[in-house]
Protein backbone atom coordinates (compact mmCIF):
# COMPACT_ATOMS: atom_id res chain seq x y z
CA UNK A 1 0.00 0.00 0.00
CA UNK A 2 2.88 2.56 1.16
CA UNK A 3 4.81 2.05 -2.50
CA UNK A 4 1.80 2.46 -4.15
CA UNK A 5 1.15 5.43 -2.46
CA UNK A 6 4.60 7.05 -3.46
CA UNK A 7 4.37 6.10 -7.26
CA UNK A 8 0.58 8.06 -6.91
CA UNK A 9 2.50 11.00 -5.14
CA UNK A 10 5.61 11.05 -7.96
CA UNK A 11 3.64 10.66 -11.04
CA UNK A 12 1.54 13.59 -9.91
CA UNK A 13 4.83 15.40 -8.78
CA UNK A 14 6.66 14.55 -11.95
CA UNK A 15 3.05 15.59 -14.57
CA UNK A 16 3.65 19.62 -13.48
CA UNK A 17 7.28 19.44 -13.84
CA UNK A 18 7.13 17.69 -17.84
CA UNK A 19 4.68 20.61 -18.59
CA UNK A 20 7.04 23.32 -17.22
CA UNK A 21 9.98 21.90 -19.15
CA UNK A 22 8.19 23.10 -22.34
CA UNK A 23 5.85 26.04 -20.90
CA UNK A 24 6.47 29.33 -22.45
CA UNK A 25 9.40 31.78 -20.84
CA UNK A 26 11.72 28.97 -20.70
CA UNK A 27 15.26 28.45 -22.06
CA UNK A 28 16.05 25.08 -23.62
CA UNK A 29 20.29 24.24 -24.09
CA UNK A 30 21.32 20.69 -25.00
CA UNK A 31 21.98 18.61 -28.75
CA UNK A 32 22.31 15.33 -30.29
CA UNK A 33 25.16 13.75 -31.48
CA UNK A 34 25.12 11.01 -34.00
CA UNK A 35 27.56 8.96 -36.84
CA UNK A 36 27.08 6.89 -39.81
CA UNK A 37 29.06 4.51 -41.81
CA UNK A 38 28.00 4.00 -45.34
CA UNK A 39 30.12 1.49 -47.85
CA UNK A 40 29.83 1.75 -51.62
CA UNK A 41 28.75 -0.92 -54.17
CA UNK A 42 31.33 0.02 -56.43
CA UNK A 43 34.61 -2.04 -57.14
CA UNK A 44 36.99 0.85 -54.90
CA UNK A 45 34.73 -0.35 -52.25
CA UNK A 46 34.98 3.16 -50.20
CA UNK A 47 33.68 3.35 -46.91
CA UNK A 48 32.52 6.75 -45.30
CA UNK A 49 32.37 7.47 -41.40
CA UNK A 50 30.23 10.47 -40.95
CA UNK A 51 30.80 11.54 -36.90
CA UNK A 52 28.06 14.84 -36.58
CA UNK A 53 27.44 17.04 -33.23
CA UNK A 54 24.48 19.44 -33.12
CA UNK A 55 24.08 21.60 -30.19
CA UNK A 56 20.97 23.83 -29.67
CA UNK A 57 19.76 26.90 -28.02
CA UNK A 58 16.22 28.02 -27.84
CA UNK A 59 13.57 29.94 -25.82
CA UNK A 60 9.68 28.39 -25.86
CA UNK A 61 7.92 31.24 -26.88
CA UNK A 62 4.61 29.38 -25.98
CA UNK A 63 3.84 26.63 -24.44
CA UNK A 64 5.38 23.62 -26.46
CA UNK A 65 6.41 25.87 -29.28
CA UNK A 66 10.37 27.24 -29.63
CA UNK A 67 12.90 28.74 -31.64
CA UNK A 68 16.48 29.89 -31.03
CA UNK A 69 19.98 28.83 -32.73
CA UNK A 70 21.19 25.84 -34.15
CA UNK A 71 24.76 24.63 -34.72
CA UNK A 72 25.78 21.84 -37.07
CA UNK A 73 29.43 20.50 -37.01
CA UNK A 74 30.31 16.86 -39.13
CA UNK A 75 33.56 15.47 -40.18
CA UNK A 76 33.08 13.15 -42.67
CA UNK A 77 35.76 10.43 -42.86
CA UNK A 78 38.28 12.98 -41.71
CA UNK A 79 38.45 14.52 -45.25
CA UNK A 80 35.83 17.31 -45.25
CA UNK A 81 34.81 19.91 -42.34
CA UNK A 82 31.02 20.67 -42.70
CA UNK A 83 29.80 23.71 -40.15
CA UNK A 84 26.88 25.53 -40.11
CA UNK A 85 24.67 27.66 -38.28
CA UNK A 86 21.50 29.02 -37.95
CA UNK A 87 17.33 29.33 -37.01
CA UNK A 88 15.69 26.44 -35.45
CA UNK A 89 11.90 26.01 -34.58
CA UNK A 90 10.94 23.24 -32.02
CA UNK A 91 7.72 22.24 -31.46
CA UNK A 92 6.57 19.33 -28.85
CA UNK A 93 2.66 18.46 -30.46
CA UNK A 94 2.08 14.52 -28.84
CA UNK A 95 2.45 13.99 -25.15
CA UNK A 96 2.88 10.49 -24.41
CA UNK A 97 2.16 9.76 -20.47
CA UNK A 98 3.60 11.88 -18.21
CA UNK A 99 7.23 12.01 -19.23
CA UNK A 100 7.50 12.28 -22.56
CA UNK A 101 6.69 14.09 -25.83
CA UNK A 102 7.06 13.80 -29.84
CA UNK A 103 8.92 16.44 -31.31
CA UNK A 104 9.30 18.21 -34.40
CA UNK A 105 12.24 21.01 -35.58
CA UNK A 106 12.98 22.88 -38.64
CA UNK A 107 16.36 23.98 -38.75
CA UNK A 108 18.23 26.40 -41.39
CA UNK A 109 22.11 26.44 -41.68
CA UNK A 110 24.30 28.37 -43.82
CA UNK A 111 28.38 27.99 -43.10
CA UNK A 112 31.49 26.32 -45.28
CA UNK A 113 32.13 23.08 -46.26
CA UNK A 114 35.42 22.65 -46.33
CA UNK A 115 37.16 19.26 -47.92
CA UNK A 116 41.01 18.09 -46.87
CA UNK A 117 42.28 18.99 -50.32
CA UNK A 118 40.16 21.31 -52.72
CA UNK A 119 38.33 25.03 -52.60
CA UNK A 120 36.62 25.81 -49.40
CA UNK A 121 32.93 25.49 -49.92
CA UNK A 122 29.13 27.71 -49.29
CA UNK A 123 27.05 25.35 -47.41
CA UNK A 124 23.10 25.60 -47.47
CA UNK A 125 21.61 23.01 -45.53
CA UNK A 126 18.01 22.11 -44.50
CA UNK A 127 17.06 19.69 -42.02
CA UNK A 128 13.65 18.30 -40.53
CA UNK A 129 13.82 16.33 -37.52
CA UNK A 130 11.36 14.19 -35.69
CA UNK A 131 11.54 13.06 -32.57
CA UNK A 132 10.79 11.74 -28.96
CA UNK A 133 11.72 13.18 -25.73
CA UNK A 134 12.06 11.84 -22.71
CA UNK A 135 11.97 13.72 -19.35
CA UNK A 136 14.16 12.63 -16.82
CA UNK A 137 13.18 14.63 -14.21
CA UNK A 138 12.23 18.82 -14.11
CA UNK A 139 15.47 19.53 -15.81
CA UNK A 140 17.07 17.00 -18.02
CA UNK A 141 15.19 14.88 -21.04
CA UNK A 142 16.57 12.39 -23.43
CA UNK A 143 15.92 12.48 -26.79
CA UNK A 144 16.41 10.33 -30.02
CA UNK A 145 15.66 12.00 -33.31
CA UNK A 146 15.06 10.90 -36.63
CA UNK A 147 16.64 14.00 -39.23
CA UNK A 148 16.44 14.56 -42.94
CA UNK A 149 18.59 16.41 -44.22
CA UNK A 150 19.61 18.53 -47.67
CA UNK A 151 22.49 20.18 -48.02
CA UNK A 152 23.97 22.25 -50.72
CA UNK A 153 27.85 23.26 -51.03
CA UNK A 154 28.83 25.62 -53.76
CA UNK A 155 32.35 26.68 -55.23
CA UNK A 156 32.66 30.10 -56.11
CA UNK A 157 35.47 30.83 -58.36
CA UNK A 158 36.75 32.80 -61.04
CA UNK A 159 36.06 30.74 -63.71
CA UNK A 160 33.39 28.77 -62.70
CA UNK A 161 31.11 27.76 -60.17
CA UNK A 162 30.34 24.03 -59.13
CA UNK A 163 27.47 22.58 -56.92
CA UNK A 164 27.36 19.37 -54.82
CA UNK A 165 23.90 18.51 -53.26
CA UNK A 166 23.34 15.51 -50.82
CA UNK A 167 20.01 14.06 -49.30
CA UNK A 168 20.29 11.90 -46.53
CA UNK A 169 18.42 10.35 -43.37
CA UNK A 170 20.04 9.94 -40.49
CA UNK A 171 19.33 8.95 -36.38
CA UNK A 172 21.11 10.94 -33.66
CA UNK A 173 20.53 10.80 -29.90
CA UNK A 174 21.09 13.70 -27.51
CA UNK A 175 19.95 15.68 -24.47
CA UNK A 176 18.05 18.90 -23.47
CA UNK A 177 17.74 21.01 -20.65
CA UNK A 178 14.99 23.31 -19.40
CA UNK A 179 16.20 26.46 -17.63
CA UNK A 180 14.10 28.69 -16.11
CA UNK A 181 10.15 28.79 -15.75
CA UNK A 182 7.00 30.87 -15.23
Amino acid sequence: MCQKLLIYCFFMLSFPLVEAQTSQGTWLVGGSAGFTNAQSNSKSGVSVLTLSVNPIVGYFIKDNLAVGTGFTYESISRQYIKIGIGPIIRYYFIQIGENANILSQVGLYSGSFNPKYGDKRTLYEVSLDLGFSYFLNENVALESVISYINTNATNYTDLSTTQARENRIGINIGFQISLGSR
